[in-house]
């Protein structure tokens, strides 16, 4: 390899001939061979040297132009990779600071109840909750005498009577809330083959269950450039795939609530999450209030135990004792 043939001096070289071909900067080729001596393989440049000073600023403005093209295409991939990323998993959910979050936080229940008003005047034509009762509300969001009434307002299939037959009677509070559908084949064929999933448990079956929901109901929006999506079918980027048969629902002004509160459309989404998060954990304010009780009566038996273990170690601890060796 003494005279060994001329080679360019790695992907440094080329990066660099790119480079100053691209902002205008002369460059030659360097003929580098291969050398051997003193059993150390070395590199030899055939050109004449030039100074440090010019070498230098020649590597600085190569280090900065390459640094710029690294970071320029690297910013185009991520793009590419979030781009693909969203149309195949769904664009990831922010977190909200919802107010039943924290550890002694409980539900909203006035928001709760304009939940439900949200769910039976717009979300009931196609969902199911099959998993909740009319009674569940009591103490919840409606007085007794509230719920009676509501549940006097459905039909359900009874029976048999005396006679064998199934017979039609009024909603009572131990039934449950009533499906659109008789059956998940007639809720396909009312919706275009998609079926419209039941929401009793839907913020639990879901990941970042509420922030997902509160989410993918505001986040409809056109469809960009380059996705096209078919008849049918509705641009959301929170939805796995980007398009879902569901349209957009929530509207400003899509209910007119009880108390008078202004119905936006993130008002309304944030009232029927409300609801759904605590129907998928009925017991939550519960369980929460059970573990405060536990954990003030851990503290107070952990301050005694230290307290008791204190005053009958003190003697013990406190005490000196001497050997008299003499006597």
């Amino acid at each position: 390899m003494a005279g060994g043939r001329a080679l360019l001096s790695g992907p440094r070289s080329w990066c660099e001939l790119l480079l100053a071909r691209r902002f205008g900067i002369q460059n030659e080729k360097r003929n580098v061979t291969l050398c051997s001596q003193n059993g150390r393989w070395m590199t030899e440049n055939s050109l004449p040297k030039r100074s440090s000073q010019s070498q230098d600023q020649r590597s600085t403005l190569s280090n900065i132009a390459a640094l710029v093209g690294a970071g320029a295409m690297g910013m185009l991939g991520l793009a590419g990779f979030a781009h693909a990323d969203e149309a195949e998993h769904g664009l990831q959910a922010p977190s909200y600071p919802w107010s039943h979050s924290g550890w002694f936080s409980s539900y909203d229940h006035a928001s709760i109840r304009r939940g439900h008003q949200v769910y039976k005047e717009v979300c009931a034509a196609c969902h199911a909750m099959s998993l909740v009762t009319y009674r569940d509300l009591i103490g919840v969001a409606y007085t007794e005498a509230e719920v009676k009434a509501l549940a006097s307002e459905i039909e359900v299939e009874d029976g048999p009577n005396d006679a064998g037959e199934m017979f039609m009677r009024p909603g009572k509070p131990s039934d449950h809330l009533q499906a659109p559908y008789a059956n998940e084949q007639a809720a396909r064929a009312a919706n275009g083959g998609a079926y419209p999933p039941d929401l009793s448990l839907i913020c639990k079956a879901r990941h970042n269950g509420q922030n997902y929901i509160f989410s993918l109901l505001m986040g409809y929006r056109d469809a960009p450039a380059g996705i096209s999506v078919r008849q049918g079918l509705h641009y959301n980027p929170y939805f796995i795939g980007g398009a879902i048969a569901m349209p957009k629902v929530i509207n400003d002004g899509q209910v007119e609530y009880d108390d008078g509160t202004p119905a936006s459309a993130s008002q309304i989404a944030k009232d029927v999450v409300t609801y759904l998060s605590w129907a998928a954990e009925p017991e939550a304010d519960e369980r929460k209030l059970i573990g405060a009780k536990w954990i003030l009566g851990a503290c107070i038996a952990l301050f005694q135990a230290g307290y008791f273990k204190r005053w009958k170690w003190a003697p013990y601890k406190s005490r000196r004792i001497i050997w008299d060796v003499v006597n």
